[in-house]
């Protein structure tokens, strides 16, 4: 169980439990990796800096084109924790020795999953509400109930 999500539970807590699943960044990591680049040529595994730098929401742009740099980062120290967790290798290095590319392989999934269920996350369990089902009936103010269903009030 995700630690957070049990630390803030307790008895009657509505909690949400669904299969684990891979974090956002993965899942783009994943894309780009099976996706094809802009010769439009199948990755075949393959995950570049550049791949990276032109992926992700078009609204983070910064003034040279490519994405923000918070986003290059987030993957490039995601990449990184997977490479020292043996999911991803380096596939070739600058003249400085950094990353250019990293090879994925085709369980990614699964290895990422298994990774986050090690450390901790990845559970599928949410913390939806502390407070209890009659709690949150009896309360005069909005609760995960009434987003939840988007009942009208008359």
């Amino acid at each position: 169980m995700d630690t957070r999500a049990g630390e803030a539970a307790k008895v009657g807590s509505i909690i949400e439990v669904s299969p684990p699943s891979l974090r956002k960044v993965d899942r783009n990591i994943q894309a780009l990796a099976t996706g094809k680049d802009y010769h439009g040529k199948t990755r075949n595994g393959l995950v570049g800096n550049y791949a990276i730098a032109t992926s992700g929401p078009e609204d983070r742009v910064d003034g040279s084109g490519g994405r923000s740099a918070a986003h290059m980062r987030a993957h490039r120290l995601r990449l990184a924790t997977l490479v020292g967790a043996g999911v991803v290798q380096v596939a070739s290095k600058d003249k400085d020795g950094d990353p250019l590319e990293w090879r994925v392989p085709e369980d990614f999934e699964e290895r990422a999953i298994s990774l986050d269920l090690k450390q901790g996350g990845a559970s599928g369990v949410k913390l939806i509400s502390r407070q209890d089902l009659e709690t949150q009936l009896d309360s005069p103010g909005a609760t995960w109930l009434d987003r939840g269903i988007g009942a009208e009030v008359d």
